[in-house]
Protein backbone atom coordinates (compact mmCIF):
# COMPACT_ATOMS: atom_id res chain seq x y z
CA UNK A 1 0.00 0.00 0.00
CA UNK A 2 2.15 2.83 -1.27
CA UNK A 3 -0.57 5.50 -1.37
CA UNK A 4 -0.13 8.57 0.85
CA UNK A 5 -3.64 8.16 2.33
CA UNK A 6 -3.77 11.91 3.05
CA UNK A 7 -7.56 11.76 2.96
CA UNK A 8 -7.45 9.80 6.25
CA UNK A 9 -6.73 11.03 9.77
CA UNK A 10 -3.11 10.37 10.83
CA UNK A 11 -3.96 7.59 13.32
CA UNK A 12 -6.14 5.89 10.71
CA UNK A 13 -3.37 6.10 8.12
CA UNK A 14 -1.11 3.92 10.26
CA UNK A 15 -3.94 1.46 10.71
CA UNK A 16 -4.58 1.40 6.96
CA UNK A 17 -0.93 0.49 6.43
CA UNK A 18 -1.16 -2.41 8.91
CA UNK A 19 -1.47 -6.03 7.88
CA UNK A 20 -4.84 -7.59 7.07
CA UNK A 21 -5.39 -9.20 10.48
CA UNK A 22 -4.85 -5.92 12.34
CA UNK A 23 -7.20 -4.05 10.01
CA UNK A 24 -9.90 -6.73 10.27
CA UNK A 25 -9.75 -6.66 14.08
CA UNK A 26 -9.96 -2.87 14.03
CA UNK A 27 -13.11 -3.05 11.90
CA UNK A 28 -14.74 -5.34 14.47
CA UNK A 29 -14.41 -2.79 17.31
CA UNK A 30 -17.35 -0.74 18.52
CA UNK A 31 -17.37 2.81 17.20
CA UNK A 32 -19.29 5.85 18.30
CA UNK A 33 -21.03 7.91 15.64
CA UNK A 34 -22.57 10.99 17.20
CA UNK A 35 -26.11 12.04 16.37
CA UNK A 36 -28.33 14.90 17.62
CA UNK A 37 -30.56 12.88 20.00
CA UNK A 38 -27.51 11.32 21.64
CA UNK A 39 -25.99 14.77 22.15
CA UNK A 40 -29.27 15.89 23.71
CA UNK A 41 -29.24 12.87 26.04
CA UNK A 42 -25.61 13.56 27.07
CA UNK A 43 -26.46 17.19 27.85
CA UNK A 44 -29.37 16.14 30.05
CA UNK A 45 -27.33 13.44 31.78
CA UNK A 46 -24.43 15.87 32.38
CA UNK A 47 -26.88 18.34 33.93
CA UNK A 48 -28.17 15.63 36.28
CA UNK A 49 -24.67 14.60 37.37
CA UNK A 50 -23.82 18.20 38.33
CA UNK A 51 -26.74 18.49 40.78
CA UNK A 52 -25.37 18.74 44.35
CA UNK A 53 -26.21 15.83 46.66
CA UNK A 54 -29.65 16.10 48.23
CA UNK A 55 -32.28 13.93 49.88
CA UNK A 56 -33.97 12.89 46.62
CA UNK A 57 -31.53 12.82 43.78
CA UNK A 58 -33.09 12.97 40.33
CA UNK A 59 -32.72 10.09 37.93
CA UNK A 60 -33.52 9.47 34.30
CA UNK A 61 -35.30 6.68 32.48
CA UNK A 62 -34.13 6.38 28.90
CA UNK A 63 -36.56 4.42 26.79
CA UNK A 64 -37.33 3.84 23.15
CA UNK A 65 -37.59 1.28 20.40
CA UNK A 66 -34.99 -1.47 20.09
CA UNK A 67 -31.72 -0.79 18.28
CA UNK A 68 -31.73 3.00 18.44
CA UNK A 69 -28.62 3.40 20.61
CA UNK A 70 -29.91 3.65 24.18
CA UNK A 71 -27.42 1.13 25.56
CA UNK A 72 -24.52 2.77 23.71
CA UNK A 73 -25.45 6.24 25.01
CA UNK A 74 -25.53 4.98 28.60
CA UNK A 75 -22.32 2.97 28.20
CA UNK A 76 -20.48 5.99 26.76
CA UNK A 77 -21.83 8.22 29.53
CA UNK A 78 -20.74 5.73 32.19
CA UNK A 79 -17.23 5.63 30.67
CA UNK A 80 -17.12 9.45 30.93
CA UNK A 81 -17.85 9.11 34.66
CA UNK A 82 -15.77 6.18 35.90
CA UNK A 83 -15.84 5.15 39.56
CA UNK A 84 -13.26 6.69 41.86
CA UNK A 85 -11.66 4.98 44.83
CA UNK A 86 -11.89 6.92 48.10
CA UNK A 87 -8.61 6.09 49.87
CA UNK A 88 -9.79 7.48 53.21
CA UNK A 89 -13.11 5.61 53.34
CA UNK A 90 -11.74 2.60 51.49
CA UNK A 91 -14.71 2.47 49.11
CA UNK A 92 -15.38 2.98 45.45
CA UNK A 93 -17.66 5.92 44.70
CA UNK A 94 -19.77 6.11 41.58
CA UNK A 95 -21.63 9.09 40.23
CA UNK A 96 -23.37 6.96 37.59
CA UNK A 97 -25.20 3.69 38.01
CA UNK A 98 -27.02 2.14 35.08
CA UNK A 99 -29.13 -0.94 34.57
CA UNK A 100 -31.13 -2.55 31.83
CA UNK A 101 -34.71 -3.49 32.44
CA UNK A 102 -36.07 -6.71 30.99
CA UNK A 103 -38.14 -6.18 27.85
CA UNK A 104 -41.33 -7.28 29.61
CA UNK A 105 -40.83 -6.55 33.30
CA UNK A 106 -43.36 -7.48 35.92
CA UNK A 107 -43.55 -5.46 39.12
CA UNK A 108 -41.14 -7.73 41.01
CA UNK A 109 -38.52 -7.64 38.24
CA UNK A 110 -38.97 -3.87 37.89
CA UNK A 111 -38.20 -3.20 41.56
CA UNK A 112 -35.45 -5.80 41.83
CA UNK A 113 -33.46 -4.57 38.82
CA UNK A 114 -32.03 -1.53 40.65
CA UNK A 115 -31.14 -3.70 43.64
CA UNK A 116 -29.31 -6.18 41.40
CA UNK A 117 -27.50 -3.31 39.63
CA UNK A 118 -26.48 -1.81 42.96
CA UNK A 119 -25.28 -5.22 44.20
CA UNK A 120 -23.12 -5.57 41.10
CA UNK A 121 -21.64 -2.13 41.81
CA UNK A 122 -20.91 -3.03 45.42
CA UNK A 123 -19.15 -6.34 44.69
Amino acid sequence: MGASLTHLLPDVRSLARSDDNVRILALARDRWIDYPRATQAFELLDRLVRIPPRQRMPCLLLYGESNIGKTQVIAKFARRHPPEFDEIAGVERRTVMSMQMPPTPDQNRFYNAPVRAWSAVQS
